[in-house]
């Protein structure tokens, strides 16, 4: 099937997907051999947002992912000595998510890495092409969000 004939929810994924790829095998070239993409985004949201009390919670709004995915990715960070996890003073059952310097001295490497994947994914797309581009993806994550919510027994 031609991707124009595609439904537009897998050129969305197929597009992911080829990121995912991209990063993953641009933070391995780069010597990053501890780092997949996904957790390079992620410790990219934290150390951005240092200085902020950023938990597991935030990292699922975030990247919209769910919370036993990032449960395990967490602990794989842990392991790899990229993150750690302490308890919030007033509720002890929330982890704060810290980068550790490990992360901090791969940060600046993966910077490179997604500024690279950037570059590539704009090629021969214009400013305007890329404002409308940007402005329909969210809103078909808001449609996608506001249909999760409505069928959301807690929500009501």
């Amino acid at each position: 099937m031609q991707q124009m004939e595609q439904p537009i929810g897998g050129v969305v994924k197929c597009l992911s997907n080829q990121i995912r790829r991209h990063l993953d095998a641009a933070a391995s070239e780069a010597g990053l051999v501890e780092l997949t993409g996904t957790q390079g985004m992620i410790l990219h949201y934290l150390l951005r947002n240092e200085g902020r009390c950023l938990t597991q919670r935030d990292v699922e709004q975030r990247f919209q992912l769910r919370g036993a995915t990032l449960s395990r990715l967490f602990q794989r960070m842990e392991a790899a000595g990229l993150l750690e996890r302490r308890a919030v003073s007033h509720d002890q059952r929330c982890k704060q998510l810290l980068p550790t310097d490990k992360a901090r001295a791969m940060h600046v490497q993966f910077v490179s890495c997604l500024d690279e994947t950037d570059h590539l994914l704009r090629q021969g797309i214009s400013p305007e092409d890329e404002a409308v581009f940007r402005a329909v993806c969210l809103k078909m994550l808001d449609n996608l969000l506001q249909r999760d919510h409505e069928n959301d027994p807690a929500a009501r």
